[in-house]
Order: structure tokens, then C-alpha cells, then sequence
């Protein structure tokens, strides 16, 4: 980029800028203070001021650019995924959430999530740890009851440092498109073997009717 000083007729020379670390005296430029400089000179001086100038507001823009970056750095986790899961067979439904990290975090960092209660009463939390080489963060809650579809549940989640400092907040909602009571009321199967509930099957024969989740008043 090149600047040109202007050529400016008039009566006598241009006025040269201040020397650094002087102000103008009231009501006048350098002039007043009885400085003089050839036209030549004053010309070299303008255009060399100019490019002083220019590459102090380049180096002022940078400085701003810095000052609006955060302290702790780029957030390093990243929201990709969020639902409720309805487990039929068990009967139970959960949030899920998963996070993608984009950077890096101390070693012994956690992720603290905080999920809406949607039977009401004091909200369901989880506490994980961040492993250094996993990219991919899977948050499950507590099992729910009380899920109505088309009602926004509110999520928290933040990622903590070894020292407690919170590095970010991340707050978000999830919708469900069912209700909860698309679920049975007991879990059909128990055990490690996934048995038959003999709650639910009498003798081992399958009712006419499961009866469905209900959720208190």
C-alpha cells in the first residue's frame, strides 16, 4: 500500500506535525510554537507520519481483536447431539446428550451436567470426567419419570478444571416428540439374563393389557 502526501498551495509552508511527546500549544498547531521546516522536508515528514499512523491503527485493531478474546480460551466443548431415550423393555426413559471436544482441556478437567427434573423437585445432576484422548462426550442422566412430549427441559452443562474453575457454560433445552406413558409401568424383563418380570407375567403368560407408566399427580 503506498501513500502520496498531497501538494497543498497556500502562503507558506505546511504546518509540521508535533515532535513526539508534545502537544500543540491552544489554539494552533507546531507553528505557533515557532518550528519552520522547508516544504521539501515537510513533505518527506507528512508522508513518513502517514505510514507511522497507519501501522498504529493496524497495530490499535490488533490489540482490540485481543482484548475481546476470552481469558480461558476457545470453548472446548461443542453441543452435537441432544434427546431423550425411551427404553421399553426396562422402562425407563433418560436424557442424552453428546459433545464433540474442539480443544484441549487440563488433565483432570470434568464436565458437571444439570437436568431438568420433569417429575418436578430438586434437578438430576452428573459428574464426569474428561479424558484427554477421547473427542467425543456422551452424557446419560438418572432415569426419569413425568416426560411430556412438546415440553422443553432444561440442561446445564459445564466443564470445570482440575482446580474447580468453570472453563464453560453451555445451557440448552430438549423436546421430546412422546409422552412417557408410551411405557410400561414395570420393566418387562429382570436380571443379568434379561428375564420375564413375573410382576408383569403372571405365571409367564403375557396380559392382554401392560399397564403404562403413569405419572403421579
Amino acid at each position: 500500500m503506498s501513500l502520496q502526501a498531497n501538494t497543498v498551495h497556500d502562503s507558506g509552508p505546511p504546518p509540521p506535525l508535533c515532535p513526539a511527546g508534545h502537544l500543540p500549544l491552544k489554539g494552533g498547531d507546531c507553528r505557533a510554537a515557532g518550528l519552520s521546516l522547508p516544504i521539501s522536508q515537510s513533505a518527506r515528514v507528512l508522508r513518513h507520519t502517514k505510514r507511522l499512523t497507519l501501522a498504529a491503527l493496524l497495530l490499535a485493531g490488533a490489540a482490540a481483536l485481543a482484548g475481546c478474546q476470552r481469558e480461558t480460551g476457545p470453548d472446548p466443548l461443542e453441543l452435537t447431539g441432544k434427546m431423550f431415550i425411551f427404553n421399553y423393555r426396562l422402562a425407563y426413559a433418560t436424557y442424552m446428550i453428546t459433545l464433540t471436544k474442539t480443544e484441549p482441556v487440563p488433565e483432570g478437567s470434568t464436565v458437571v451436567a444439570t437436568f431438568e427434573n420433569p417429575a418436578g423437585g430438586a434437578p438430576l445432576t452428573l459428574d464426569r470426567k474428561l479424558f484427554a484422548k477421547l473427542d467425543k462426550v456422551v452424557l446419560e442422566s438418572p432415569d426419569v419419570t413425568c416426560v411430556k412430549k412438546q415440553r422443553p427441559y432444561a440442561v446445564t452443562i459445564e466443564v470445570k478444571g482440575p482446580d474447580g474453575a468453570i472453563l464453560q457454560t453451555l445451557k440448552t433445552q430438549v423436546i421430546s416428540n412422546l409422552d412417557q406413558d408410551i411405557l410400561p409401568a414395570k420393566a418387562l424383563v429382570v436380571g443379568p439374563a434379561y428375564d420375564k418380570n413375573p410382576e408383569v407375567f403372571k405365571d409367564g403368560k403375557t396380559p392382554e393389557h401392560f399397564e403404562t407408566a403413569k405419572c403421579p399427580s
